[in-house]
């Protein structure tokens, strides 16, 4: 587990993000919901680098070939807010899938996730909407705990449902070594997630800007 100081610095440049909407009169529209803060230490509301700043910056067709502070200050223009479902960064390679299961744990994840979002008040835009950017495994692990235990909604009327899942219909994508991955269906060729809040693709290491641009209509 990291030193208590680097939680503390990464929440004070959180809280220097949020305070631009405040400041600048803007809202939240956007919510990313991540795993964690990296362990490097690089995290995007203090260095603007990786995917998960510019696939969101990508999705609303921003040029993310730009200094750290523009990259950061385009996000916030964009009303994109990006929130991590657990507090530290943890090696969770050998546990995601045992997390994903665990319904006490869930429970907690769910929430501190409700009592974060809602603490932001009259800067969350009233028709704001969310999808889950963390690795697959936790991102489906999360979708099917509040499908299964949550009436399929994250909070009061924020279903995980979207207009773009495609949950029946289609074969589960099979890669080119058989391997059958069942968050995914095979769609005209292309592998893309059942349930369209899943915005990253299987295997990558960020969110994908295509899949965040579908499920916000951007």
């Amino acid at each position: 587990m990291p030193e208590f100081i680097e939680y503390q610095k990464r929440e004070y440049f959180k809280k220097m993000y949020i305070d631009k909407f405040k400041n600048k009169g803007r809202l939240i529209k956007y919510i990313l919901l991540g795993e964690c803060a990296p362990s490097t230490g690089n995290y995007i509301y203090n260095d603007g680098l990786g995917s998960y700043i510019t696939a969101p910056l990508n999705a609303v067709g921003f040029n993310t070939n730009k200094d750290k502070l523009d990259r950061i200050e385009m996000l916030n223009e964009a009303g994109f807010l990006l929130l991590d479902l657990y507090p530290f960064a943890l090696n969770y390679n050998k546990v995601r899938k045992k997390l994903s299961e665990d319904i006490c744990f869930q429970q907690k994840v769910h929430s501190h996730i409700i009592k974060e979002i809602s603490s932001y008040g009259s800067i969350l835009a009233k028709n704001w909407d969310f999808c889950f950017v963390a690795p697959e495994s936790t991102s489906a692990g999360v979708l099917e705990y509040l499908r299964k235990h949550q009436n399929g909604e994250l909070m009061n009327n924020k279903t995980i449902y979207h207009q773009l899942d495609l949950p029946t219909g289609h074969k589960d994508f099979t890669d080119k070594a058989n391997n059958v991955y069942k968050n995914y269906v095979d769609y005209n060729g292309k592998m893309l997630p059942k349930l369209a809040r899943l915005a990253v693709r299987r295997g990558s290491t960020g969110p994908s800007p295509d899949l965040i641009k579908s499920v916000f209509y951007l």
